[in-house]
């Protein structure tokens, strides 16, 4: 009985840390607000779950060049995912409120870009050194993707991710090295 009783608190305690909010809460708002609207898809993945995920395939994956992104993946945490097709569901001025709010939260935009239509905009809040939040949005007329994921990526995590793909991919040189620069 005793050994049940262990299981079934340390199951709450797995389930229940999950659930609790650990976003801001701008973000916990606007998703509250809009994740049942019409043609709206939510879902949350914990991050024990992505943890998880993100150690198995990085233990049985054979393959070099994934290696890198998920020794990344394993330090995301709790994740917030909702996408709205089929017309305008989230109103665009809702979206620029979140924005305003989340820049008074310490969110600063790391990604704009706006073409045809089409914006997208990845911020980031920064704690102590470490990415703590990152939040990705993409919004057009027929479509809009709300990924908020709570992380502790730290700047040479990303740079160790950047130096490999620099040496695995050798992009092309902008000019060479003995071209001289155009002036304007």
């Amino acid at each position: 009985m005793k050994t049940h009783l262990t299981l079934l608190t340390l199951v709450l305690f797995l389930v229940g840390g999950s659930v609790v909010s650990a976003q801001t809460p701008a973000l916990n708002q606007f998703y509250r607000e809009y994740k049942r609207g019409k043609e709206v898809k939510n879902f949350r993945v914990p991050g024990w779950l992505v943890k998880l995920g993100s150690k198995i395939a990085l233990r049985h994956s054979k393959d070099p060049n994934v290696k890198p992104a998920l020794s990344l993946a394993k330090k995301f945490g709790k994740m917030k995912i909702m996408i709205s097709e089929g017309g305008r569901n989230i109103p665009p001025e809702a979206v620029k409120r979140l924005t305003a709010k989340l820049r008074r939260q310490k969110f600063d935009d790391w990604i704009y870009v706006r073409e045809e239509g089409i914006t997208v905009n990845i911020m980031a809040r920064e704690f102590k050194g470490m990415l703590r939040n990152l939040l990705i949005l993409v919004n057009d007329e027929e479509e809009f993707v709300f990924l908020s994921v709570k992380t502790k990526i730290k700047a040479k995590d990303i740079g160790k991710v950047v130096e490999w793909y620099m040496k695995t991919h050798k992009p092309e040189p902008i000019r060479k090295p003995d071209e001289k620069i155009p002036q304007v």
